[in-house]
């Protein structure tokens, strides 16, 4: 799609931009949403190519996240992130 097609179609009342986008993942990704707004955020991830590779990526980091949780006692798999590993880490702690 090219710029100018993007451009017009986030001009559309009714169709999200980027970073109202942002506001609705987590309720997305649960399930959450009111049919209205899950109308919205579907309409942008159809238009929003880096927005799909955006929560592509959330929805992993998530996945890994549970799965070092369920593994406290074991190795680390070597693909999870540092990052996540310390985020991880320091919320364990604080509970």
């Amino acid at each position: 799609m090219s710029k100018f097609t993007r451009s017009l179609l986030f001009k559309i009342p009714y169709m999200l931009n980027c970073q109202e986008f942002e506001e609705f993942i987590d309720d997305y990704i649960d399930g959450r949403l009111p049919e209205s707004v899950g109308r919205k955020v579907y309409l942008h991830l159809l238009a929003c190519g880096d927005c799909r590779s955006y929560i592509a990526a959330y929805k992993r980091s998530i996945e890994m996240g549970k799965a070092l949780c369920d593994k406290l006692d074991s190795e680390v798999p070597g693909d999870v992130p540092d990052e996540l590993l310390s985020v991880v880490l320091k919320n364990i702690k604080r509970r």
